[in-house]
């Protein structure tokens, strides 16, 4: 009976896990059912709010006081992120809804963290986590396989979820066809889980066992990020080709170089087979490698997405007070202020630069944590994730914004009471 119900609870742990990452809304009373949802995850965080604080209190020192002084530094982002509007006098509110959304984001994945320790198991707890991030990501990216060889499911599911008008223009468009999923259009936000993912299925091969299976997981998590988006692309493609390097040079494992390659010579010729039988997924490959192949041509990584960040989107202010304190202004007109979609510059340009020093602190801080948490288990393992996730915050806030998403992926491994004891292999 035990054993049955512990099934039952991974079961609930993998959808609870699933929607957390993966959030959609039925079409009917959309507004409704976000009141309702995120009521329930604050609900669930402050109900259990002891279990925070009791494990917190097991850390060790040094990782409690990086959490501290993290935490700290982006509660001081954010003061300055809701007063910066008023301090400005334009009282444009539209950051808000942003700072609500992802920090219930970030109270939504601590509820999974705090699932894990009440239902499943003490210890070992930051490997169940990553373990079920890893099979909600691939499952995502299974049924953006399903809904691309068959269309008609998708346009059943797209018609009973909510979507953004915005969206509608991908719809009909060929090189969108494998940015749909059970989210409904699926971008930026999507790759940048892909990567978090890969990088946990990099922690999980160099930490527990070396197979074709955890291999092939990998690159599937690869693929996912070809599915999603180009700078997804480049992110995990700097993660795998630092994580060969590290392996081979610094932890001699010379076999996970042998296993990596024999199966991307397999994945890459099932994609020149597709390559030149349909036409279609010839366009999305074509699509998905040209800054590679412009790399190799012409020797520039040169694409219009890139190009178009560095020369639109980066640039001085005019006013030095701009650069330090912002001027109070995300969106005008619906539009990133100043038509700029680079992460870095939006923030800088809505409260200057002094609240990043506060928001970038916090992450390294956080991060801090994370390697001195996880290295009590394995030293080399814990350096390479965190520099990992560290070359990936750079790329994704290079293009767009991701710090978010970082701090709520990143803050259920801080907050992990490491068991010294080495984990078994959990999938």
């Amino acid at each position: 009976m035990k054993i049955k119900l512990l099934k039952l609870k991974k079961i609930f742990l993998f959808f609870f896990t699933f929607y957390v990452l993966f959030r959609f809304y039925f079409i009917w009373e959309v507004g409704l059912q976000k009141i309702l949802i995120f009521s329930v995850f604050l609900g669930y965080f402050l109900f259990n709010i002891n279990i925070i604080l009791r494990y917190f209190s097991n850390l060790i020192p040094k990782v409690r006081l990086y959490i501290k002084i993290g935490l700290l530094f982006y509660s001081l982002y954010i003061l300055i992120a809701i007063i910066s509007p008023v301090i400005h006098q334009t009282y444009e509110t539209s950051y808000y809804l942003r700072l609500i959304y992802f920090n219930l984001l970030i109270i939504s994945l601590v509820d999974i963290f705090i699932y894990i320790v009440k239902n499943i198991q003490k210890d070992s707890v930051h490997q169940i986590y990553m373990d079920y991030v890893i099979k909600a990501t691939i499952i995502y990216i299974l049924i953006s396989f399903l809904f691309l060889f068959f269309p008609n499911i998708k346009d059943i599911w797209l018609n009973i979820i909510y979507k953004e008008d915005v969206i509608f223009r991908f719809i009909e468009e060929g090189q969108y066809a494998t940015r749909w999923g059970v989210s409904g259009f699926s971008g930026f936000p999507f790759t940048i889980i892909c990567t978090f993912a890969l990088i946990f299925q990099i922690n999980k091969i160099n930490s527990l066992k070396i197979n074709f299976k955890n291999i092939f997981i990998l690159l599937l998590l690869f693929v996912g990020n070809i599915m999603y988006g180009r700078i997804g692309i480049v992110a995990s493609f700097l993660c795998l080709f630092a994580w060969i390097i590290y392996s081979v040079v610094i932890m001699h494992k010379i076999r996970i170089f042998m296993y990596f390659l024999t199966i991307l010579l397999c994945v890459l010729f099932g994609a020149v087979y597709l390559y030149f039988t349909s036409p279609e997924f010839a366009s999305i490959l074509h699509w998905a490698i040209t800054p590679f192949l412009n790399l190799l041509t012409t020797g520039e990584f040169n694409n219009y997405s890139a190009n178009m960040v560095i020369n639109d989107m980066y640039f001085m202010p005019e006013a030095f007070t701009t650069f330090l304190f912002g001027d109070g202004y995300y969106l005008v007109d619906g539009y990133y202020y100043m038509h700029t979609d680079a992460g870095f510059m939006r923030l800088m340009l809505y409260s200057g630069v002094l609240s990043q020093i506060f928001l970038y602190g916090g992450i390294l801080f956080l991060l801090f944590a994370v390697y001195k948490n996880l290295s009590q288990i394995n030293r080399k393992n814990a350096f390479l994730m965190v520099i990992l996730f560290l070359g990936a915050f750079l790329v994704f806030e290079f293009k767009g914004e991701m710090f978010f998403q970082l701090i709520a992926v990143i803050l259920p491994l801080a907050l992990a009471n490491i068991n010294i004891k080495r984990p078994t292999e959990k999938c």
